[in-house]
């Protein structure tokens, strides 16, 4: 009989069940739709949030696109909507466009921008009132475009959007998210080709990553950011330290960590090997931090910082199509997996204030969910697929000072605190869906 418990113990840390860390589901499934770029936010008394785009069937169409915002409540072990479920108007699909949500918590205000869809494409941006418990516009100067656009917030509660335009890379700012003045003239010689990442460190410095391209589909990273002070663009490092990127136009990763360090991580089209590069402020130059060069089909890497400054890294395998989240090891200057590989893809991690991993997944059919690293066991199955009522007095106008952990990544599967790594965790909107399956 004591051989037996013994086994069975055994078996039971094996499967993760019994006190071992191990990747475990967040409540049920957030939604019945097919959902698209999952973004992952704490505000300042840690409640988990995650807006996301969500896609509904109607006949004659391809398909309608929403937004949506969920809140996690621990005591039901059920997710509440924010507001009504797919309450924005139509956004841009992706035949129009691979333009995503962005989902930020500033000061514990919640904020969505978007782009809408239909016959006029307008970017917008909606705050939820907690009061009358209903998502209002805000901004009322943001120019006309239907190009991709990204928001973020820094410590300070101040926001910031990123757009493409006709001019080229275009940055505004704001304090209150009505009014928005542009924030320095990025280069226009360098191009996103529908797609950029976009951060802002924890000191309120924005930072861009595009690519330039050159003859035949031959396409390099660039990493800039804004002076604070001056306002002024310039490229950091050497334009080009990636190599070929291809002509699928791969744009590098972005985090920073508390420290002001800054990484990039990246695919390489020759060999599709992918890599993470550390910046030396001293040399003005992006090196490959040690064990990063990371060998065989790799088709997308994303990297995210913890509270603590400690590097994460998602990696996503191509022929398997399988992810392993990463932790960087700097005393042994070395990654380390973090549990167990995932079937299919998933966000890089973001973090509570306690430095506990979240990642955010779909399933082949496009259905949501969330995972995080720890010792429980899952959530109950309640046999419901996430509450649709009302989360009354969530994110009123209380101006807490705080600027709440996030994970967004533009079009990429978004990522660490925001203001720190500004990364997305954000699912890539590319018309296919990823599950995530526990081996």
């Amino acid at each position: 009989m004591k051989k037996t418990v013994i086994i069975l113990i055994m078996f039971l840390f094996t499967l993760g069940l019994f006190g071992a860390d191990h990747w475990r589901k967040v409540g049920q499934p957030l939604s019945k739709e097919r959902c698209y770029n999952p973004t992952l936010s704490f505000d300042s008394d840690g409640e988990l949030f995650v807006g996301f785009r969500e896609q509904e069937y109607k006949e004659n169409t391809n398909g309608l696109y929403h937004a949506s915002v969920k809140k996690y409540d621990s005591i039901s072990k059920t997710w509440l909507s924010i507001g009504e479920p797919k309450f924005s108007p139509e956004l841009i699909g992706s035949s129009q466009g691979n333009v995503p949500l962005s989902f930020v918590i500033s000061n514990d205000k919640l904020y969505v921008a978007f782009v809408t869809g239909g016959s006029e494409t307008e970017r917008k941006v909606m705050t939820y009132n907690g009061k009358s418990e209903e998502w209002d516009f805000v901004a009322s100067n943001l120019p006309e475009g239907s190009q991709y656009t990204l928001l973020k917030a820094d410590n300070k509660g101040n926001l910031y959007i990123a757009f493409e335009s006709q001019n080229g890379m275009q940055v505004m700012s704001s304090v209150d998210a009505v009014d928005w003045d542009y924030y320095g003239v990025h280069p226009t010689d360098i191009s996103s080709n529908e797609g950029f990442r976009f951060i802002v460190s924890s000191q309120g410095v924005p930072f861009l990553s595009t690519v330039t391209v050159k003859p035949d589909y031959v396409s390099e990273a660039v990493i800039t950011h804004c002076n604070e002070k001056s306002e002024e663009w310039a490229v950091v490092g050497d334009i080009g330290f990636s190599g070929n990127l291809g002509d699928e136009y791969k744009v590098s990763e972005l985090a920073i960590d508390k420290e002001q360090q800054a990484f990039v991580g990246f695919t390489e089209a020759n060999d599709n090997n992918a890599k993470v590069m550390k910046y030396d402020v001293v040399l003005n130059k992006w090196e490959l931090l040690p064990d990063s060069n990371f060998t065989g089909e790799y088709i997308m890497i994303d990297i995210s910082t913890s509270n603590s400054s400690a590097l994460f890294a998602s990696l996503r395998m191509g022929v398997e199509k399988k992810i392993k989240i990463m932790k960087y090891n700097t005393s042994l200057s070395k990654w380390e997996m973090v549990g167990e590989e995932i079937n299919k893809e998933c966000s890089v991690p973001v973090f509570n204030s306690a430095d506990v991993p979240f990642i955010s997944c779909t399933d082949s059919d496009g259905i949501l969910t969330v995972l995080t690293y720890d010792d429980q066991p899952d959530d109950p199955d309640t046999g419901d697929t996430a509450d649709t009522g009302n989360t009354a007095n969530t994110a009123d106008s209380t101006d807490s000072g705080n600027t709440a952990d996030t994970a967004d990544s533009g079009d990429t599967g978004n990522t660490g605190n925001t203001a720190d790594t500004g990364n997305s965790a954000d699912s890539s909107d590319d018309g296919s869906a990823c599950s995530v399956l526990l081996i």
